[in-house]
């Protein structure tokens, strides 16, 4: 299949675009990428489609400008922090949490809120890291009432804190899952047992696992075998299926 979606010479997000988040709003995707500059300047920006393959940004500048926050270090040269935008919807309004750093040089996910996905408002850090590694990959789940932010990147393991508050998760320390992965996203849930999908640091490929959060010490069991995904509802087919 051909690329998708491409860098926009001359523009904001010319050096290059990564790291998108899509969801569907009544007929529309939409896209939500990180782009950047020949410098790596980095922002978050918008795009809509119809059928998936083709794009149409929404606009010629960033939704998401960092560098306007009084709270936010993000220089407009010579590199800066903001990316891996995650989207959830909360009471009516679109929620977007990114990886971005504060004045005082503190790893953030910050977050921003919307009512129609074009127009963001700032709402500032929602998780303030204790070190200097950056809070990568995030996203948030709901689970039992509570919100479990995940997030890992510059970190040793894949982690999570948990909050009964899906916009504030004040001073805690990371939660371990799993180590040397990075990106989990969940991929269907069933109860208590999820599917996840992830990368591995020392091959950055791929891999399927489940968490089952009964447990005392949940942790990321790899998957190994295509008949250990029937329990989450995907059939099997030709010769696996025998």
């Amino acid at each position: 299949m051909e690329p998708c979606f491409y860098i926009q010479p001359g523009a904001w997000d010319e050096g290059h675009v990564f790291a998108p988040y899509v969801l569907k709003e009544e007929d529309t995707f939409w896209m939500f990428y990180t782009g950047c500059s020949i410098d790596n300047t980095q922002r978050i920006g918008a795009a809509i489609s119809g059928d998936l393959q083709h794009w149409q940004r929404v606009s010629d500048k960033p939704v998401i400008r960092p560098d306007e926050f009084d709270w936010a270090f993000c220089p407009r040269e010579r590199g800066s922090a903001c990316r891996d935008p995650h989207v959830c919807k909360w009471d009516d309004r679109y929620s977007m949490y990114y990886t971005a750093v504060t004045k005082q040089g503190k790893a953030c996910i910050t977050r921003a809120s919307s009512v129609d996905l074009m127009n963001w408002r700032d709402e500032g850090p929602a998780y303030v890291g204790s070190t200097l590694a950056h809070c990568e990959s995030s996203n948030v789940q709901e689970h039992e009432g509570q919100f479990m932010l995940f997030f890992g990147g510059h970190h040793e393991y894949w982690s999570y804190v948990v909050s009964d508050n899906p916009y504030l998760w004040p001073n805690q320390e990371p939660i371990p899952l799993k180590k040397g992965i990075t990106a989990m996203e969940v991929v269907r849930r069933d109860k208590s047992r999820w599917l996840v999908a992830y990368f591995k640091f020392e091959c950055y490929r791929l891999f399927l696992g489940s968490i089952d959060w009964s447990q005392t010490n949940p942790t990321i069991q790899e998957i190994q075998a295509a008949d250990s995904l029937k329990e989450f509802g995907f059939p099997l087919q030709g010769n696996e299926a025998k």
